[in-house]
């Protein structure tokens, strides 16, 4: 995610099988709902997805008179996501979380799913978000937890340990791997990037428990009013 030329295709491919298997499922439990009724609750019409992959969680939404977009780095993910996705409702537009390729206040309602902790600067890609959204905009955003890093470190193969970047290879439940980077972001780190953009926390939770930990956490908050 940090590469600002990223099309890799062997990540990329990886990626897909990773999200489209059999154990990717779990996302429909548990992340999928909450995606649905984060935009229901907060009534938007124009909802941006920063790294949107191949556009999976697009179909969580009911589109009726909205709009969604997915922004992504990976020309092979956002043909993907055009391929299965693309429609009136729904596009897919080349672009990272550090340059959005979007006017100033063009959404209601920004969101992630895994990609926070993918990038090593965050407090350029909170700048973005806030940049991006309307005054009073919703945002979204979930990423690893940092109460559980013992937790996610043990589901890297072949790992090394740079300061905050851990790379090595992550093994899925259906033997899929992944060569993967995670950035041991502390909760601090994270609200306080989001702080700094001018962007508010309303709520912070967990939830998916590994070895009696919540492995994942959920930003909710709004950009503040001029």
């Amino acid at each position: 995610m940090d590469d600002q030329n990223f099309d890799d295709a062997l990540v990329a491919e990886d990626w897909i099988g990773s999200i489209e298997s059999r154990g990717a499922r779990v996302r429909e439990k548990d992340i999928y709902p909450k995606l649905r009724a984060w935009a229901e609750e907060s009534g938007l019409e124009r909802i941006l997805e920063i790294g949107s992959g191949q556009g999976a969680c697009s179909q969580c939404f009911d589109l009726k008179g909205k709009h969604y977009v997915g922004v992504e780095p990976s020309r092979l993910l956002n043909t993907r996501a055009m391929r299965l996705f693309q429609g009136r409702e729904r596009e897919f537009v080349p672009g990272n979380a550090y340059k959005l390729p979007f006017d100033d206040e063009s959404f209601d309602g920004a969101f992630s799913v895994a990609v926070w902790h993918l990038l090593e600067n965050i407090d350029k890609a909170s700048e973005q978000m806030k940049r991006v959204l309307k005054p009073g905009g919703s945002f979204l955003i979930i990423t690893a937890n940092p109460d559980s890093y013992d937790i996610w470190r043990g589901m890297y193969a072949e790992s090394e340990l740079s300061g905050k970047k851990l790379t090595g290879v992550v093994r899925f439940v259906d033997k899929a791997d992944l060569k993967d980077t995670l950035y041991l972001h502390t909760l601090e780190d994270l609200q306080t990037a989001l702080k700094s953009a001018g962007l508010h926390v309303d709520g912070i939770f967990t939830f998916r428990e590994v070895q009696g930990q919540a492995v994942y956490l959920e930003i909710h908050g709004k950009r503040l009013r001029a």
